[in-house]
């Protein structure tokens, strides 16, 4: 019955004149538009939807030319409907229409989603070119404001990658174009940055100059040095072509303000030494005068901290009450090195600690006396090493390898005539060997002191290193009978020996170019 009424209907419209069909249809549409009002809304949006599906099926049967038809008439009625609204509505309307465009975006896949931003960039190139040029700046100025509100919500992240794509879409639109067009567009942007630059104030140009060249510093660090030298080459002529079009008194100004700024950076240069140089004396004003409670070393401040048992949790008390000495430093207080510290919070003992059978015992009087010779002639070993001055400052430096040779006091000291008074004295040179002119070192010593450090030595202290020493007591004996004449020059002359000094080789092992004489040097070349 309804399909019966409905071409009852189409076949009285076709019998009516243009404007007679336009009254009916202005009738239907309000009639339904007052139906609409009296229904809820989910009974409107089925309405809506089964409308929408009948211009869909009726749209499948036309052709393209109708459908063209029907979208630009579509597009009157648009165009007709927002001429009439207010501009809340227009505002209303556009935010609708893009939310349904992105709903429709959304179940598209990645090819529908390029062909349909490619076809509405074709619709926006064609619409600006009917436009004329104020038309035109006005709608890139609006793009550019709409861009800059979307960035002002994007995080650092989401700005740099956009940064990135829109440096990327840039080089790829300029690799197609040819060389004229390029030298356009840079000059274009050249301009553009230049009239941007004139509205910031000072500070501002001074932090965009400075970006500007650590920009150019970076590129040019991935460059070859083939790019480097060509670049170099461009900025010259640039330069020099500059200056070709200044007059006289801009060439002037040019040169004083490069010469201010090479003062400039020479008294940067100077500052920044005179800087560092009063940092160094000020943290070297204060000496090592701090002493570690654990191995009492001296340190610099900055190398100790105040000691404090509570930060110790982790180490044993027995091991901590062990390492503490109590030792104070001069301000009073008492400290700990890092190092210290460092192995007490893992309960280790401190390797330098002075209770870790490091201390060092007291030099007894009997020693304490010796001369450099004296000493010598009753170690176990004599070390052979060239001290030379270094140029600048006070600190000395050793030169060339060290030859550590060993000794036997008993031997040395056998040869020592002992005077009968405490207080004589003989001039003894050491020499490397007996048959050379020069000598190590020469000096006056007293063999009765040196007797009674061995016996120190030997006896009291009971060294390790000097138990197998003997010691010949009847020395006396046995020197005036080997050599009367000289036992009694020795025992009867002054303490000065009329000025003769005795040469004295302690072992043939302590010579450095007798060395081939020691069991060990056997099979040593050596170039005499």
């Amino acid at each position: 019955m309804i399909e019966k009424d409905k071409k009852r209907k189409q076949e009285k419209r076709k019998l009516l004149d243009e404007e007679a069909k336009m009254n009916i249809k202005q009738k239907d549409k309000e009639q339904k538009q007052e139906k609409r009002k009296a229904l809820d809304e989910e009974a409107k949006l089925k309405i809506k939807q089964k409308d929408k599906e009948q211009k869909q099926k009726k749209r499948k049967m036309l052709d393209e030319e109708a459908k063209i038809k029907i979208k630009e008439k579509e597009k009157k009625q648009k165009q007709e409907k927002r001429k009439v609204l207010d501009e809340e509505a227009k505002i209303r309307l556009k935010q609708k229409d893009k939310e349904q465009k992105q709903e429709k975006r959304k179940v598209l896949d990645e090819e529908a989603k390029i062909r349909l931003k490619q076809k509405d960039k074709e619709q926006k190139q064609e619409k600006r070119k009917v436009l004329d040029e104020e038309a035109k700046i006005r709608l890139k100025q609006k793009d550019k404001e709409q861009k800059q509100e979307k960035r002002k919500v994007l995080d650092e992240e989401a700005k740099i990658r956009l940064k990135q794509k829109n440096k990327e879409q840039k080089q790829e639109k300029r690799k197609v174009l040819d060389e004229e067009a390029k030298i356009r567009l840079k000059q274009k942007n050249k301009e553009q940055k230049q009239e941007k630059r004139k509205v910031l104030d000072e500070e501002a140009k001074i932090r965009l100059k400075q970006k500007n060249k650590e920009q150019k510093q970076e590129k040019r660090k991935v460059l070859d040095e083939e790019a480097k030298t060509k670049i170099k080459q461009k900025d010259k002529e640039q330069k020099e072509e500059k200056r070709k079009t200044l007059d006289e008194e801009a060439k002037s100004n040019t040169r004083k303000k490069t010469r201010n700024q090479m003062k400039e950076q020479r008294a940067a240069r100077t500052s920044e030494a005179d800087n560092a140089i009063q940092t160094f004396l000020q943290m070297i004003k204060q000496g090592p005068a701090y002493i570690c409670s654990v191995c009492h070393r001296l340190m610099y401040r900055e190398c100790v901290v105040l000691y404090n048992e509570n930060v110790f949790t982790m180490c044993d008390k027995e091991l901590l009450e062990t390492c503490n000495t109590n030792k104070k430093s001069i301000d009073g207080e008492q400290y700990i090195c890092t190092t210290c510290s460092w192995n007490l919070k893992r309960n280790m003992m401190p390797v330098q600690a002075v209770t870790n059978s490091l201390s060092l015992d007291d030099i007894p009087e009997t020693l304490k006396d010796l001369s450099t010779l004296e000493s010598t002639l009753i170690s176990k070993r004599i070390p052979f090493m060239k001290i030379l001055a270094l140029p600048r400052g006070k600190q000395k430096a050793v030169h060339g390898c060290v030859v550590n040779v060993p000794v036997n006091p008993e031997e040395t000291c056998s040869i020592l005539p002992r005077l009968p008074s405490s207080s004589s004295c003989i001039t003894v040179k050491l020499k490397r060997k007996i048959e050379y002119r020069g000598h190590v070192i020469v000096q006056s010593i007293r063999p009765l002191k040196i007797m009674e450090s061995l016996q120190h030595l030997k006896n009291e202290q009971k060294n390790p290193h000097y138990q197998d020493i003997i010691i010949n007591d009847n020395w006396p004996e046995d020197s005036s009978e080997d050599n009367p004449q000289l036992w009694e020059a020795l025992t009867s002359s002054s303490p000065s020996n009329n000025g003769s000094a005795l040469h004295v080789l302690p072992t043939a092992s302590i010579c450095c170019y007798g060395l081939k004489m020691h069991p060990q040097y056997h099979k040593i070349h050596l170039k005499m």
